[in-house]
């Protein structure tokens, strides 16, 4: 077993901490967060520590880290720690879990969290720091870029890319070949049938795309 800390302190941290102790090759053994941010001092039988604290103490050479933050102002919370530790040489645990399926050519990156009846096909890439939620189906020669969130039963088809930092609700389709541009929204129930620009926001809507872009809606700005 290879000995892991758990960056963040919240439901998704929690989370994460049980899929690893009872589903892969990974012993968590703490939780570090930012002291500002901090909620509680224990999660379970788990401390919660300071990520100053953590650095100070415990070897980055004899510890994985998982970065365990969800989708927060459009994954750029989560990508500011992937990029934070991955600049001081920290080594990145992923989750996988046993009953997803992926095939033995696909590409993945580090830090992911890929949930359980996940179908990824051929040829797929799946870079760092990507969250896939229950019962996704990934189509062949898809790209999923850097810092996305797809959250459940969300099919994506054949040939797709999702650019980085994006957000697809559940129980969303995009049909083959489409190209989802870097941060943008796609709301719960879209069927996707064309490109998606920077920043769009994909509504319910006949799947029409907002006026307002997720660079002001999320004060991206502001991080």
């Amino acid at each position: 077993m290879k000995n892991l800390i758990i960056i963040g302190d919240g439901k998704t941290a929690e989370l994460a901490k049980d899929y690893f102790l009872k589903d892969s090759k990974y012993k968590p053994i703490i939780f570090a967060v930012d002291e500002k941010y901090r909620t509680r001092s224990n999660i379970d039988d788990f401390n919660v520590i300071s990520i100053k604290e953590m650095e100070e103490k415990y070897n980055k050479d004899e510890y994985y880290i998982f970065i365990a933050i969800s989708s927060t102002k459009l994954n750029v919370i989560r990508e500011y720690y992937f990029n934070y530790f991955d600049k001081k040489g920290y080594k990145f645990a992923s989750y996988i879990s046993s009953s997803a399926f992926v095939w033995h050519d696909v590409k993945l990156g580090k830090n992911l969290f890929i949930l359980e009846n996940n179908v990824i096909q051929k040829g797929c890439i799946i870079e760092d720091n990507v969250t896939l939620w229950s019962g996704n189906h990934i189509g062949h020669e898809t790209k999923i870029k850097k810092n996305v969130f797809i959250t459940s039963h969300v099919c994506i088809s054949g040939f797709c890319i999702v650019g980085k930092n994006s957000y697809i609700g559940v129980n969303s389709t995009l049909i083959n070949n489409i190209l989802i541009e870097d941060f943008c929204f796609v709301n719960a129930g879209c069927l996707i049938k064309k490109n998606c620009k920077k920043y769009s926001i994909i509504n319910t809507d006949n799947s029409k795309i907002s006026k307002v872009n997720t660079k002001k809606y999320f004060k991206l700005n502001e991080i």
